[in-house]
C-alpha cells in the first residue's frame, strides 16, 4: 500500500508531509539554502533528461547459485536557457526542499543529435533536496527508481542483448547464468507518478508517447504507441550485507511534477 500526501506544485499555502524521516531540531545558518540548491540542480538535471535526453547502459547477471546484478549508468549533456523555479517548499524538520522547475520550449537538439520542434510546450520537473543523511536515503531511491524506469523504457522499445549459459552435472546444475544488456538513448519521457512504500523503497512510473518522440537511439517500430513503466529503487543493499535497516513509512508527493503538454 503506498501512503502519500498531496502538494499542488506552486499551489499557495501548500505544505509539505514527510513521514518517516527521523524527526530533526530546527537550525539556522546554511541548511535550508543548500537544500534548496541541491533541489533546484536536480530539477534541472529532470528537465534536461526529459527534453535533451539520457543515455542508458545497463546490465543484470542472474545466477541460478547467487545473488542477482545489476547495473544502470546514465549521462545528460545539455544547456538549457530560460528555466525558471516556483518558490521553494521546505519541511525544517525533515530538512527536504522540493523545487519546481520549468522552460518554454521551441527548437530543442536532442542527445542523439536531431532537432525537433517543441512547439512552445512547457515542461516542468521537481526536484529535492537535503543535507541531512537521514533524508538522503529516500531521495536517492527515487532516482534509482527513476533510471530503473528508463532503463525499463529503453528495453521495452529498443530492444536488449541476452546471452545465458548453462551446466548440469550428474543431473545437477552446477551453473546458470543470463546476462542482458543495454545501450540506448530515451528523450521525451514524462513522469506519470512516483512516491514511496511503507518499506521505503520508491516507485516512479514514466510513460512515453513513442509515435510522438520516434527519436529513440536505434530506431523503433511505427505505431508502437505509448508506453507506461514502473521503475523501483532501494535504500539500501541488503543482497551484500546481513545488516537490515530498519524502515519507515515515507511519503512526500506533489503532483504537477510531469512533463505537460
Amino acid at each position: 500500500m503506498f501512503r502519500r500526501s498531496l502538494l499542488a506544485a506552486g499551489a499557495a499555502g501548500a505544505l509539505i508531509t514527510v513521514a518517516g524521516f527521523g524527526p530533526q531540531a530546527l537550525a539556522g545558518g546554511n541548511r535550508e539554502l543548500m537544500s534548496i540548491k541541491m533541489a533546484q540542480a536536480q530539477a534541472t538535471r529532470a528537465l534536461a533528461e526529459s527534453v535533451v535526453g539520457l543515455k542508458i547502459k545497463s546490465k543484470v547477471v542472474a545466477f541460478a547459485d547467487a545473488p542477482a546484478e545489476s547495473s544502470v549508468e546514465s549521462k545528460v549533456a545539455a544547456e538549457l536557457k530560460g528555466v525558471t523555479f516556483n518558490k521553494p517548499k521546505y519541511d525544517s524538520q525533515k530538512d527536504v526542499a522540493v523545487v519546481e522547475a520549468r522552460i518554454d520550449l521551441n527548437l530543442v537538439q536532442n542527445v542523439i543529435g536531431k532537432t525537433f520542434d517543441y512547439k512552445g510546450l512547457t515542461v516542468k520537473r521537481l526536484g529535492f533536496g537535503t543535507s541531512s543523511e537521514g533524508a538522503r536515503d529516500y531521495i536517492k531511491a527515487l532516482r534509482a527508481a527513476e533510471l530503473d524506469a528508463y532503463d525499463q523504457l529503453a528495453r521495452t522499445l529498443v530492444g536488449q542483448e541476452i546471452t545465458g549459459r548453462s551446466r548440469v552435472e550428474n543431473m545437477v546444475v552446477e551453473s546458470d547464468e543470463v546476462r542482458t544488456r543495454v545501450m540506448a538513448a530515451v528523450w521525451g519521457a514524462q513522469v506519470v507518478d512516483y512516491g514511496w512504500e511503507e518499506n521505503g523503497n520508491a516507485f516512479m512510473k514514466l510513460r512515453l508517447d513513442a509515435d510522438f518522440v520516434r527519436n529513440i537511439f536505434g530506431g523503433i517500430q511505427k505505431n508502437v504507441g505509448t508506453v507506461e513503466v514502473t521503475g523501483y529503487g532501494a535504500t539500501v543493499d541488503d543482497t551484500k550485507s546481513s545488516a537490515n535497516k530498519p524502515y519507515d513509512s515515507v511519503t512526500v508527493k506533489m503532483p504537477g511534477g510531469a512533463a505537460a503538454r
